[in-house]
């Protein structure tokens, strides 16, 4: 997944509703709102990958993506 978001040309809304749900899910401030396991997330990145819906999240985080990060300098 994360060769597929850096190699690619989408940009913020332009982003798939199911990876933005993916996203948004492991984000989540609420421990109980994230995937319970690695594999739980794996299985959705790859159903994602293959074309196939994932599973539908409530998600309270929209995820800013392509957003620049500050640089800290010493």
């Amino acid at each position: 997944a994360a060769t597929y978001i850096r190699d690619s040309p989408m940009k913020g809304d332009d982003m798939p509703d199911d990876l933005i749900s993916i996203i948004g899910r492991c984000l989540e401030k609420a421990p109980e709102q994230r995937y319970p396991t690695a594999e739980a997330l794996a299985l959705d990145l790859d159903r994602f990958l293959e074309g196939k819906k994932v599973a539908k999240h409530t998600t309270t985080v929209r995820p800013r993506v392509g957003c620049r990060f500050p640089q800290w300098h010493n």
